[in-house]
């Protein structure tokens, strides 16, 4: 749930091998808008919701990338958005695991509250994913 005064830039979850390197990041990226971004290096694949989010009221929000065929899914409540891009993004190992900040010591920190988070290296169904939601509500 994300409280306060909006912000844009406000991190979700930022993992990254070092401060803004091969990151995986969630983050408001407009006032009502989300964003879902995989780099490698310098090269970003983004996929970004469309005016799917209010203050103060609780959200489900679904990352994936399914590699084989280089998709990314970014799902807020019932809103689905999905870019497919042309270069595959490479597997990684990262040394860096923030939540509610960023690794980038310019970007705001979240204000808002978070019920809970699974972050998984395994591309899970739709029921799947379903079952693991209803578990934090």
């Amino acid at each position: 749930m994300f409280t306060g005064t909006a912000s844009i830039g406000e991190p979700v979850l930022d993992f990254a091998k070092s401060a803004a390197n091969e990151n995986i990041n969630i983050w408001r990226s407009g006032i009502t808008k989300m964003s879902f971004a995989i780099f490698n290096g310098g090269s970003a694949c983004t996929v970004a919701t469309s005016n799917t989010m209010l203050q103060n009221n609780w959200l489900t929000i679904v990352a994936k990338y399914p590699s084989a065929t280089m998709t990314m899914e970014l799902r807020v409540g019932s809103v689905v958005d999905v870019q497919t891009n042309t270069a595959l993004r490479t597997d990684r190992s990262v040394d860096l695991t923030y939540i509610g900040r960023s690794s980038r010591a310019q970007d705001p920190y979240l204000s808002g509250k978070i019920a809970g988070l699974y972050a998984l290296d395994a591309l899970l169904s739709d029921v799947e994913i379903s079952e693991l939601s209803n578990k934090i509500y």
